[in-house]
């Protein structure tokens, strides 16, 4: 038989396990969200990177024995891998609202910091940081991070 002593603890027990598995979802969601900006903070490069190497091919990039070998090659090959995070993100990016994609603009493709977006777009710094939230978000989906 359980005494009351037991059954606390195990309540107890019981409360900490679903912390625990609380805070790994809060880990988990950490992870993306840096893997969303780092995403988005790569974009701009990403973009100059695809455009150069589609006027370099002209679309005419054939997979051969000898382009495989090729270190150079190879690395193009890898660039073009890019060409799919350009299309969710701009794809996104055309769902987010008008002011949510001046955020995205300001924060990750020039990089300004918080105070001036908010200044620039007439909002308080805290609901820049829940418009960043929602952003994020809709970008793990996009990504299928969520």
């Amino acid at each position: 038989m359980i005494n009351e002593g037991n059954m606390l603890s195990y309540e107890r027990f019981k409360g900490l396990m679903g912390r625990a598995s609380y805070d790994n979802k809060l880990a988990n969601t950490n992870q993306f969200t840096r893997r969303v900006e780092a995403a988005l903070y790569d974009y701009p490069m990403w973009k100059v990177n695809s455009e150069l190497l589609q006027s370099q091919y002209k679309g005419n990039l054939t997979l051969s024995k000898d382009i495989l070998e090729s270190p150079t090659e190879r690395l193009g090959i890898r660039r073009l891998d890019y060409v799919s995070h350009i299309n969710l993100i701009e794809a996104t990016m055309a769902v987010l609202s008008p002011l949510q994609q001046a955020f995205v603009q300001q924060r990750y493709f020039r990089r300004t910091p918080f105070k001036i977006i908010a200044e620039e777009l007439a909002v308080t710094e805290r609901h820049l940081y829940r418009i960043r939230q929602e952003i994020i978000r809709l970008f793990q989906v996009s990504f299928g991070w969520l």
